[in-house]
């Protein structure tokens, strides 16, 4: 991580090489980001503040988190 691996960073790098990497715009973001999986540790999974909270509350309120481990 470039700037750190803080919650709000990580979730801007996912967010940005999202829309990058498969050409949407921020709205479109909205209507098709419907789940994101993640392990369990508490950057991701955190429910105050994890990167699925954030991804949440920030572009997709409908999306689905799912802790994927074994």
């Amino acid at each position: 991580m470039v700037n750190g691996g803080t919650i709000n960073n990580l979730t801007k790098v996912i967010v940005d090489n999202v829309l990058q990497c498969e050409g949407l715009s921020k709205s479109n973001l909205v209507s098709k980001l419907i789940s994101f999986g993640a392990n369990g540790i508490s950057i991701f999974q955190g429910a105050k503040n994890g990167v699925i909270t954030q991804e949440r509350e920030i572009f997709s309120p409908y999306m689905l988190g799912i802790h994927c481990g074994f």
